[in-house]
Parts: structure tokens; C-alpha cells; sequence
């Protein structure tokens, strides 16, 4: 009897911990989710900060010497200037998404490492609730699969975001030519190059967008298995 009960008390036990665990993974992806909400809003408003220097950049291309482009130069640096800030919080709010993926991702191994215990124990015993145990461990395995999926679009999304700051960095020139604009001067060059630049940089941006919604489509197939899991484990 002694024996008995002391397994049911270690079981109960790593039942505890593998539920505190994987109720903190749950709390951590809450928060990782929140993070990437706001990286994708400041990615819409840099979105629309590029769309916004497209006109003057095209009136830019049009300068003939007979013109005046500095305000359009003016113009064109105001919103790139914008459009790289927005790009700055977005990749901010993106690594702290990552930050607490990873404690997702530890979390879950937590919970796991206490259910593998848990699963020898009454595998050795025979007790009925093995089966629901091993559900739950199935259930986790394909949440990890789906987060793993994030991490890799969160990765491209980084990736799409370092080509755009560098090509923004390489427009300044071009947009201080403009800026610099005099009549006698004809900066169309310039104009046609910043043009070129912005179309370049709103691919890089809608790159990003796009593995941003299959990050959260991942995401949201991770989150469901891992409630999933927890409900298991709960009705233990």
C-alpha cells in the first residue's frame, strides 16, 4: 500500500509539473503572438510611408534642369525616414517574438521531459491513463513541428527586412542629390534610381508580410495542439 501510494503522489507530481510547464509555453507564445501583432503593424505603416514617397520620387524623374526638385528631394527623405523607423520598431518587436518563442519552445521540452516520466510510470504500473498521456505527448510533438515552422518564417521575415535597410541606406545618396536640387541642375537620374529603390524595398516589405501571415497561421496550428495537450492532461 505504501509502495502504491507513493507512485500515485510522484505521479501526481510530474502530472503538476508538466501542466505548470506547459501552461507557462502557453503564456509565452501569448506574448510572442502580442510581439508579432505589433511588428506587423509597423510594417503596414512603413508599407504605406514607401507608397507615400512614390509620387514625389516619379515628379523627381521628370526634372529637366528648367526645375526646382528639392521638395520633392525633402519629401522623399521625410518618408524615408519614416519608413526606416517603422522598420526599426518592426524588427525590435520581431526579436522579442523570438525571445519568447525560444521560451515556448523550453517550456514544452519541460513539459515533455515531466510526461516521459510520467509515461514509463504508468506504463509500468498498467494504469488506463497511459493512453491519454501518450496523446498529449503527440499532441506537443506536432505543437513543436508548428512553432519550429515559425521560427523559420520569423527567420526569412528577418532576412527580407536586412535587404530593405540596406537598400534604404544605399538611396540616401540619391535622395540628397534631389534634395540638393537647383535650377540648372537636372537630378532625373536620381529620381528614376530612388523609384527603383522604393519598388525594390516594397517587395522586400510584402516578402515580409507574407512570412509574418505564414508565421501566424503556424503559429495558430502550434497553439491549438498545445491547448489540446493541456485539455489531455487536465482530464487526468
Amino acid at each position: 500500500m505504501q509502495i502504491s501510494t507513493s507512485l500515485n503522489q510522484s505521479g501526481s507530481g510530474h502530472l503538476t509539473h508538466a501542466l505548470a510547464s506547459l501552461r507557462q509555453a502557453a503564456q509565452s507564445w501569448d506574448q510572442a503572438e502580442q510581439s508579432q501583432t505589433q511588428a506587423d503593424r509597423f510594417l503596414s505603416s512603413a508599407e504605406r510611408d514607401f507608397q507615400n514617397a512614390e509620387f514625389p520620387a516619379r515628379r523627381a524623374s521628370f526634372d529637366n534642369g528648367r526645375k526646382d526638385s528639392s521638395f520633392e528631394g525633402r519629401e522623399i527623405d521625410r518618408h524615408f525616414r519614416s519608413g526606416d523607423r517603422n522598420i526599426d520598431d518592426s524588427q525590435y518587436r520581431l526579436r522579442h517574438a523570438d525571445q519568447q518563442l525560444r521560451q515556448t519552445g523550453q517550456n514544452i521540452d519541460q513539459g515533455q521531459n515531466y510526461l516521459s516520466q510520467l509515461e514509463q510510470q504508468y506504463r509500468e504500473s498498467g494504469d488506463e491513463r497511459l493512453a491519454s498521456v501518450q496523446s498529449a505527448q503527440r499532441e506537443l510533438l506536432s505543437s513543436e513541428r508548428s512553432f519550429g515552422n515559425v521560427d523559420s518564417a520569423w527567420n526569412s521575415a528577418h532576412s527580407d527586412l536586412r535587404f530593405t535597410k540596406s537598400n534604404i541606406q544605399r538611396a540616401d545618396f540619391d535622395i540628397r542629390q534631389i534634395s540638393w536640387d537647383r535650377p540648372g541642375q537636372d537630378v532625373s537620374i536620381y529620381g528614376s534610381r530612388v523609384s527603383n529603390t522604393i519598388r525594390t524595398v516594397q517587395n522586400d516589405i510584402r516578402g515580409a508580410e507574407w512570412d509574418m501571415r505564414r508565421a501566424g497561421s503556424e503559429g495558430n496550428t502550434g497553439e491549438s495542439h498545445l491547448d489540446r495537450a493541456i485539455a489531455i492532461l487536465e482530464g487526468l
